[in-house]
């Protein structure tokens, strides 16, 4: 085979790949998802980070980003707290494990807020050609 051929045909399949934002594993349908977590500041916040990870992977969600955006003001109180620590995930999860990991998040006391949003990545790749067209 033509290498040039190869090449184009590995570049279709990650433009492929990249552009889906939900897969199959396992024969379930695996989406995926931002999380972004409110955490209780206290001495026990890497603990409650790990707990937050172990809780994902106990569902069968694989974290593909984390990312730690330290404390920050929050818009309004929440259990007495002007303060939270930020925690932001992408993570491919399971559709129905998202129900039993909130039930989980409710049971830790540390945990301010959550939320799920799903990604749409051909919706971000949308905005981004949008953004570039409008910066030339």
């Amino acid at each position: 085979m033509d290498l040039k051929y190869i090449d184009k045909i590995t570049n279709t399949l990650k433009y492929i790949i990249h552009n889906l934002s939900w897969i199959y594993y396992k024969g379930e349908l695996v989406l995926t998802y931002e999380l972004t977590v409110i955490l209780r500041i206290s001495d026990s916040v890497e603990s409650v980070k790990e707990k937050v990870t172990q809780i994902l992977h106990k569902h069968g969600v694989s974290v593909i980003t984390e990312e730690s955006w330290d404390i920050k003001k929050l818009a309004y109180q929440i259990e007495n707290e002007t303060e939270g620590y930020y925690l932001f995930m992408t993570i491919e999860s399971p559709k129905d494990a998202i129900s039993k990991i909130t039930t989980d998040f409710r049971l830790i006391d540390d945990i301010l807020r959550y939320l799920f949003v799903k990604f749409d990545k051909k919706e971000d790749a949308k905005s981004k050609a949008e953004e570039d067209s409008d910066g030339n």
